[in-house]
């Protein structure tokens, strides 16, 4: 089963480091496009579609609660946001926009892989697909 991730995230070490973490453990079963900037993730937003969706919320641009309500506009993905602000008000607003999770820094990239990959098989609906691939057109065969 391939899946693609997206992370925005304006920490270049928090974004390699859960990048790198969530290729080796899913053995290169997981592609991830990055963006360290609000603007950055909205273009990858419009223009591909996720399996997952992780975004900080304190973002150069454009807000992660922008980004989510973007997410949301085309996609009915997991979404899980990754954040330094713990406040209620914030947490409420996460799951009010659309999140399906809501994790406060620091965090253990273990514990956000294993959410995560329990959140993409429910999506799913624990089904493993196969992606067939022609030029642009991609199709998922049960």
């Amino acid at each position: 089963m391939s899946l693609k991730y997206l992370i925005v995230e304006d920490s270049t070490k928090i974004r390699e480091g859960i990048c790198e973490f969530f290729n080796t453990k899913s053995q290169g079963q997981i592609t991830i496009d990055q963006a360290g900037t609000g603007v950055d993730g909205m273009k990858l937003i419009r223009s591909n579609t996720y399996d997952l969706v992780i975004l900080d919320i304190m973002l150069p641009g454009v807000s992660g609660f922008e980004l989510c309500k973007e997410v949301r506009k085309v996609n009915n993905c997991p979404v899980f946001f990754l954040t330094s602000l713990g406040g209620e008000d914030s947490i409420l607003k996460g799951y009010e926009l659309g999140a399906d999770d809501y994790i406060v820094k620091p965090f253990n990239v273990k514990e956000l892989y294993a959410k995560t990959e329990a959140m993409v098989k429910r999506y799913r609906g624990n089904k493993d697909f196969q992606i067939l691939k022609i030029d642009e057109l991609e199709l998922q065969v049960e």
